[in-house]
């Protein structure tokens, strides 16, 4: 079949488009023949690469948060300092644990939404690069710390360090996906995390028991050194980062200057708007599309609801059930071991049965175990209903995130991950406060229904599964109508941009196209 002058240039615009997109390469041959020829295996590579890179790096740093958050309250006793705070006065260990939780959560919500916009316009791997050392800086600072000021000092630090990583990372993994694998990658990252949470407390304890026992040093000095140590895997990350990770806005290899440059502007980027890093127009907050908004309610919501429930559930097994302390971290660990493994099958089953049907699958099942857990039940039934909670929601992490990747333009990806990351660190704020008031006011209260004794946490658990299905609810509204109003707009503009039917004969040669690989990339 023979073509026009028309189709022959729509053929060279394709080819254009794919050597802008792919850095290909076409060659037109004679009469008229175009070859295109994709670097199809390389781009696989690079993809499967990054996703290695990006999944160990966020193992390695989760393997050593793991290992030293355990043994954060000992460090405390161990230091032996009184903490004077004006107005509130002396406070004890687990006061200053919530403290330090805190100017975690506080760092790494004012910054998320500014690293992430200076990834769109910078790069995402120079940002990567950049927390994953200060990572390796800020687990030092631990180790050299010696009161409770120094801690919250690197603890607020750290938060800085993950406002860099975890929204830019998630970002590079979308970038990086196909659309028929964006929930599956990001569930094997989300994986890599779990894994290291799950790991990190069985190698601190093998850790410590190695230096305090074979090497001598006391409980502090051993502290130390563990700490000190995660310092060490977080430097071993950010090397393996700088060689692994392919950023498609990178043309070529990053030199000590581009880092040294990206150092300084994360350095005064907290004095900066967030639309001067970006370099982009930025809309304000409230004239966001209604899908962006929706989002960001549905994030604020369930972090207070998830921040409300679970820092108590040590002291909800321990009043409640009379655990022990060595019992209690068993169920723990083995709810979070078991769970992460939903995290893969969450974001595979998203990718084919649909984001929203997969978000409130996690959402009702997991709100049925949580409502559960306000019931008096024997401690078998206890562990395995505890257990299935934690398995329906990790499925929930990657298939939102996915989510996230669809509605937001590439360019805004790091940008707006960031501000998610935002809003459900304000809802993780809040969250303990609200959960810690309401647990005293109900702990001592029980009713009998039927002869099921319900529990006086069964308030507190039934108000936050209320906000995470409103939340969930407004979204999904807001998700379908605008898939809608994409449909019509497609329809509208397949119908004004359809060519008139005209039947004639080209006298010109015709045009094959001859890929090197498939192009189904996946």
């Amino acid at each position: 079949m023979l073509v026009s002058d028309t189709s022959r240039r729509k053929v060279h615009s394709l080819c254009a488009s794919f050597l802008t997109v792919f850095k290909s390469t076409f060659v037109l041959e004679r009469r008229g023949t175009v070859k295109c020829s994709l670097p199809v295996k390389k781009i696989r590579m690079d993809r499967t690469r990054t996703l290695f890179a990006l999944s160990l790096s966020s193992f390695v740093i989760n393997l050593s948060y793991g290992l030293i958050m355990p043994f954060i309250p000992l460090y405390l006793a161990a230091i032996g300092e009184t903490v004077d705070i004006p107005i509130i006065g002396s406070i004890g260990i687990a006061t200053q644990i919530g403290f330090l939780a805190a100017g975690f959560m506080i760092s790494r919500a004012f910054l998320a939404p500014k690293y992430g916009a200076l990834s769109d316009s910078s790069g995402r791997k120079p940002v990567i690069l950049v927390g994953l050392i200060f990572y390796g800086f800020i687990s030092a600072m631990y180790g050299f710390a010696s009161s409770f000021w120094l801690l919250f000092i690197a603890r607020f630090f750290q938060g800085v360090a993950s406002a860099a990583v975890w929204p830019v990372a998630e970002a590079l993994v979308a970038d990086t996906s196909s659309e028929e694998k964006l929930g599956r990658n990001l569930g094997l990252f989300m994986f890599s995390m779990q894994i290291g949470w799950a790991v990190g407390p069985f190698m601190g304890s093998a850790g410590y028991y190695l230096i305090n026992q074979y090497f001598g040093l006391g409980d502090l000095a051993s502290y130390r050194a563990l700490f000190l140590s995660t310092a060490l895997l977080s430097f071993l990350s950010a090397i393996l980062a700088h060689l692994l990770i392919h950023d498609p806005k990178e043309e070529k290899p990053m030199t000590i200057g581009e880092i040294g440059k990206t150092i300084g502007i994360m350095i005064i980027a907290p004095t900066r708007s967030t639309k001067s890093l970006a370099k982009t127009a930025r809309t304000p907050l409230f004239k966001k599309p209604p899908i962006l908004i929706a989002m960001y309610g549905y994030a604020v919501l369930n972090g207070f609801a998830f921040s409300s429930i679970f820092p108590l559930m040590t002291i909800f097994l321990l009043d409640y059930y009379h655990m022990s302390t060595e019992v209690i971290g068993v169920v723990i660990g083995l709810g979070s071991v078991v769970g992460m493994f939903m995290n893969p099958l969450g974001g595979w089953l998203s990718d084919r049965k649909g984001r929203i049907p997969i978000l409130w699958f996690s959402t009702l099942t997991g709100g049925f175990f949580i409502l559960l857990l306000g019931i008096k039940m024997a401690i078998a039934w206890l562990i395995a209903v505890f257990i299935l909670r934690q398995m329906s929601m990790a499925i929930r992490m990657p298939v939102f995130r996915a989510l996230q990747s669809e509605v937001v333009p590439a360019n805004k990806r790091g940008e707006e991950f960031g501000t998610v990351q935002m809003f459900f660190n304000i809802g993780a704020i809040i969250g303990p406060i609200f959960g810690g008031i309401v647990y005293d006011k109900v702990i001592n209260l029980t009713w009998t229904v039927g002869g099921i004794t319900i529990l006086g946490i069964f308030t507190l658990y039934a108000m936050t599964i209320g906000l995470s299905v409103i939340s969930l609810a407004s979204l999904t509204y807001v998700y379908y109508r605008e898939q809608g109003r994409r449909r019509a707009e497609a329809e509208l503009l397949s119908v004004i941009e359809a060519p008139p039917v005209s039947v004639g004969v080209s006298n010109q040669e015709p045009i094959s196209i001859t890929v090197s690989d498939s192009l189904s990339i996946e």
